[in-house]
């Protein structure tokens, strides 16, 4: 029997797999659509990480025991939310011969992925947002993290929202004119507003279809277009608001600490560039950066630090 670890990130948009050996070397990689609960259904979610794992182990041969696998799902933050997705995930995973399943948020994947310091703020920003913090004395705070109605100010998904709302403002006059009212008709491929009425209402949108909806804004911007550009600003300051709110919680206002930038659009220059000319005069021992490898690897840590505590 050969052993192997796993370790996934289930995102609103996609998801990424790894299996490794067992000192961590990465064998094979997998991507498939979304498993966020929060963005799919559960048998979507449940049907896209079966394909993460037959991807993973479509060229491995010989008996399989994959002793512990760990799984980072956005959005998935109470105990009751976790069981109800191990339970889940579990089941479905049943051809499969596991040892131990763990199921975290995803926030934990950046964390254990882009730093080794005491003190540390992942600031996350994809299809939705959230900004959380840890201390070296094992203190921690959050905001956002609670999906579109409550929270994911400064995501992709809000800036799709805010696109397809200025794109029927500029078509209906009451705005200054954006082109954003052609590209978004372009991007569905329809004709007139009528005919995008259909596209987004029947069957209604998914979260990952609003948030691609970023890439047109971005390209607005890049243009030129004054309404693209402000709603990239308007995100830009949500997520310094979120940032700022951890980093006082945590009293790092004058305390080292690395701040990583994480997600598609966290990661856009434009914005990186404005969260990081906000926070850095205000609070100078922060380290800012862009987190450069990919969250999944932080599930094989993650799987090895628990493999080794286990020990």
């Amino acid at each position: 029997m050969t052993e192997y670890i796993i370790g996934v990130d289930g995102g609103g948009s996609k998801t990424d797999g790894l299996c490794a050996d067992m000192s961590g070397h990465v064998l094979t990689r997998a991507t498939t659509g979304p498993t966020s609960l929060t963005a799919t259904s559960l048998g979507l979610a449940s049907m896209n990480l079966v394909e993460t794992f037959r991807q993973l182990t479509a060229g491995l041969t010989g008996e399989l025991y994959f002793p512990k696998v760990v799984i980072g799902i956005a959005g998935l933050d109470t105990p009751e939310e976790k069981q109800r997705a191990e339970d889940v995930f579990r089941d479905v995973l049943q051809g499969y011969h596991i040892g131990t399943l763990t199921i975290v948020n995803d926030i934990h994947l950046v964390l254990a992925a882009g730093s080794k310091q005491g003190n540390v703020v992942a600031l996350i920003s994809g299809t939705g947002s959230q900004c959380y913090g840890k201390s070296a004395d094992g203190r921690s705070a959050r905001t956002g993290g609670m999906d579109f109605l409550l929270t994911d100010q400064g995501s992709g998904y809000e800036i799709g929202r805010r696109v397809l709302r200025s794109a029927v403002c500029s078509f209906d006059g009451r705005s200054i004119p954006s082109s954003l009212e052609q590209m978004v008709l372009k991007h569905f491929e329809v004709e007139d507003f009528n005919d995008l009425k259909a596209k987004v209402y029947f069957p209604i949108l998914n979260k990952a279809q609003v948030a691609e909806l970023a890439r047109v804004c971005v390209d607005a911007h890049q243009q030129g277009d004054k309404v693209a550009t402000q709603i990239l600003e308007d995100m830009a300051t949500d997520l310094i608001n979120m940032a700022e709110a951890v980093i006082r919680r945590l009293e790092f206002t004058n305390e080292a600490a690395e701040f990583i930038c994480s997600g598609g659009i966290a990661k856009l220059p434009f914005i990186f560039e404005r969260v990081k000319s906000a926070l850095s005069p205000k609070y100078p021992k922060l380290t800012i950066k862009i987190m450069e490898e990919e969250p999944v690897f932080g599930a094989i840590t993650l799987a090895l630090e628990e493999l080794k505590g286990a020990a």
